[in-house]
């Protein structure tokens, strides 16, 4: 095993521990969910984020405590997960956003194993560099993690406008698709509402804490990685500090609004936050 492999795992695997059970049956959206399909499978109590739909009456009034109904999910049901390797995903404070997103994409699909539902994966920046196309087993799950644990991107720019595109030709049958990205990107609506009318979309916003605030450092030369332009700031001027702090809160509201209006969920992940909580809203929440 590589040492790349071997980081990835030794972050990822403590994670997807939170979220892994046997058989699978946890009210994740990778496993067999409550009111889904036709196929009765077992009965558990009620979690909270349920579908109170699916509560057995019968049942919870013998025993004085919600119980539901689990069906077996979509027999069809295929998740794929993306991860952005453009340059802007090398900055982090203490973990790069690149190394952030990998890690919750590895938890996912660790966290999938027990679902023994297809995983796929792509990789991208400006295009699709690496699409990975979803089955089922063990060695495909050890060829997906070692893929993205040795993955760079190979061009400094992202496209997602482009990147939807591609994906919409390339996964036909309706499935779970997860990105996980900064976004620093413009117009691409159309892209992610081609991909949610098909597909059940959800989207990790990895952001690092010092993109929101510039610090009173003097006259500072920033450079957008992505672009390779460069910018004289002065930082001491708490109007530039402002507008710095401004400008990042607007891109992510203009992001959060993108994926909404589409009805896909975006969930935000710091690289100095909690990869656990994330994935909760996620595996929880649904996509």
């Amino acid at each position: 095993m590589n040492q790349r492999l071997s980081e990835l795992l030794e972050k990822s695997r403590p994670v997807a521990a939170h979220f892994s059970r046997p058989q699978g049956v946890s009210g994740s959206f990778l496993s067999q969910r409550a009111g889904v399909g036709t196929e009765f499978v077992d009965l558990r109590e009620y979690q909270c984020g349920d579908d109170v739909r699916a509560l057995d009456k019968n049942v919870t009034a013998r025993t004085g405590i919600p119980h539901i109904r689990i069906h077996a999910e979509e027999p069809d049901l295929t998740l794929y997960v993306g991860v952005d390797l453009s340059a802007s995903e090398h900055f982090g404070s203490d973990m790069s956003k690149c190394m952030t997103a990998k890690i919750a994409a590895a938890s996912i699909l660790l966290s999938a194993e027990n679902a023994h539902i297809p995983l796929g994966l792509f990789l991208f920046t400006s295009s699709v560099e690496t699409f990975i196309q979803a089955k089922r087993g063990s060695a495909h799950l050890y060829l997906l993690l070692t893929t993205l644990a040795e993955a760079d991107g190979q061009n400094t720019r992202t496209d997602i406008q482009s990147v939807c595109c591609d994906l919409a030709s390339r996964i036909a049958k309706s499935s779970s698709i997860v990105f996980i990205s900064d976004f620093q990107d413009n117009n691409f609506s159309a892209g992610i509402r081609l991909l949610a009318e098909r597909h059940r979309l959800s989207a990790i916003r990895v952001s690092d804490s010092r993109e929101y605030v510039l610090p009173d450092v003097g006259r500072i030369i920033l450079e957008d990685p992505e672009s390779g332009r460069q910018y004289l700031v002065n930082t001491s001027d708490p109007d530039v500090r402002r507008g710095f702090s401004a400008a990042a809160k607007d891109a992510e509201n203009t992001c959060n609004g993108i994926f909404h209006s589409s009805g896909a969920q975006i969930i935000p992940l710091k690289t100095d936050g909690s990869v656990v909580k994330t994935l909760q809203q996620v595996f929880f929440r649904g996509v």
